[in-house]
């Protein structure tokens, strides 16, 4: 019950968040285009699991990879699961005496539609975070209902980020993050 009032309350805050966005498909070839926010869609309408979650230096900027399964053989690459990522950006309040302090760390916010099952381990997604200088967490929601589940990427500072799934792979969500020009919301 707590998973589902979770995944429920993450949906609220997304579709309050989402409104004053436009959905937009999600690219399906890199563009090297960096944007500071945004709201994409894309997948199938196909079960999947969530397999392998990766990241990689790519000199400025971090590649972040979540690979997809077909839901009964494992096999990588074919789909991916409908979803919708959300970027939002940090916020700082600055006190009448003071230095200013984060209010809202960074995140990403990615909405996964049935996903039967997660192959994730807590031991990989923390080695994942302890290598990259963006990411400060990766908080996997419990499933619900015909599998929706949530992931929320928790970063440091404000980033600049392109989203693709590419064409050759269609069971890959690729993200590629790099700092923002913008102050650090948190060390």
């Amino acid at each position: 019950m707590t998973a589902k009032l979770t995944l429920i309350s993450l949906g609220l805050i997304s579709s309050i968040c989402f409104a004053a966005l436009e959905m937009q498909p999600i690219p399906r070839t890199s563009t090297g285009q960096f944007r500071a926010e945004g709201l994409f869609e894309g997948g199938s309408f196909t079960a999947a699991n969530i397999e392998e979650l990766r990241l990689a230096s790519h000199g400025n900027f971090e590649r972040l990879v979540i690979d997809f399964s077909a839901e009964n053989n494992r096999m990588k690459g074919l789909a991916a699961p409908r979803f919708q990522l959300r970027y939002i950006k940090g916020e700082r309040k600055t006190p009448a005496r003071g230095q200013s302090v984060a209010v809202r760390l960074p995140k990403f916010i990615l909405i996964l539609r049935n996903i039967r099952k997660n192959f994730l381990h807590d031991s990989a997604i923390k080695k994942l975070i302890a290598r990259s200088n963006l990411l400060k967490d990766i908080i996997l929601y419990p499933p619900v209902e015909e599998g929706d589940m949530a992931l929320e990427l928790t970063l440091k500072k404000d980033v600049l980020f392109e989203p693709h799934q590419p064409l050759e792979k269609e069971g890959r969500l690729v993200l590629d993050i790099k700092e923002s020009r913008e102050t650090s919301v948190s060390k």
